[in-house]
């Protein structure tokens, strides 16, 4: 079930563009309680192509806002790099960033190559959208990111509505989702096993099918009918696995 992550490559060619565009503007230099910018300007504020480093109330510089500015904040084309391991790029509408990527960790040094984010794609001003939520295990470095979740997201990028999560390599939920965790019709593979039911914010409420693939080939061990004359009951079904139990951090 593991699923490898693979960089979109437009959004690092993004990064190089808006850098190299900022070399053919006439730049302005401002300076506030808030900011130090150097760009193109309107009405004594960042408006055009830009740079700005953000001042904390300690006064000491906090991340650095690239790209197109309208009336103070990013508005298109942007990139935003932090003091922590924290970067986004993408198109942003004040300031607040609706498509592209955010990444956390490095891929520059080899013995500390880890990260972790999404890659989404939300209309403008829109509160749900698309995004693939990928990780790396920081104590195996030289593996390539897998997708934890691709699907629909809330504007806060936690999954809600149709969607694939692979909380481990073993495990696929392909269901419905919200507050980050399966709710609703969902089916579910852990290994070799393969089950359908309703779950109710992570946890199975009913189950309809029970199966197992063998040979390539899904052999049904238990259908609806079999399993309502069982009365078959899904508290013994999660008793004690952890599996049937997916809730999910509050951020991812």
């Amino acid at each position: 079930m593991k699923k490898i992550f693979k960089f979109n490559p437009i959004f690092d060619r993004l990064i190089t563009e808006i850098k190299n565009k900022l070399k053919k503007v006439k730049s302005k230099k401002l300076k506030t309680q808030k900011y130090s910018y150097s760009g193109e300007t309107k009405n004594n504020l960042p408006n055009g192509w830009g740079k700005m480093v953000c001042i904390n109330p300690n006064g000491t510089e906090g991340e650095i806002k690239i790209g197109e500015f309208e009336n103070g904040k990013l508005n298109g084309r942007g990139y935003i790099k932090f003091k922590h391991d924290l970067e986004y790029v993408g198109l942003f509408n004040q300031d607040k960033h609706y498509s592209g990527r955010a990444l956390w960790g490095s891929r520059i040094k080899k013995r500390d190559r880890y990260y972790f984010g999404y890659e989404k794609e939300f209309e403008r001003n829109k509160k749900e959208g698309f995004a693939i939520k990928f990780e790396t295990d920081p104590r195996k470095v030289s593996k390539p990111p897998r997708v934890i979740y691709e699907g629909a997201v809330n504007e806060f990028n936690q999954p809600k509505g149709k969607g694939i999560g692979y909380p481990t390599e073993t495990i696929k939920c392909d269901g419905n989702w919200s507050r980050g965790s399966l709710n609703g019709e969902c089916k579910v593979q852990h290994s070799d096993y393969y089950y359908e039911g309703i779950w109710k914010y992570g946890k199975l409420s009913k189950l309809t099918l029970e199966g197992k693939w063998i040979n390539n080939k899904l052999t049904i061990l238990k259908d609806k009918k079999k399993i309502d004359k069982e009365k078959y009951k899904p508290f013994n079904f999660t008793y004690g696995r952890i599996m049937w139990i997916l809730n999910l951090k509050e951020d991812w």
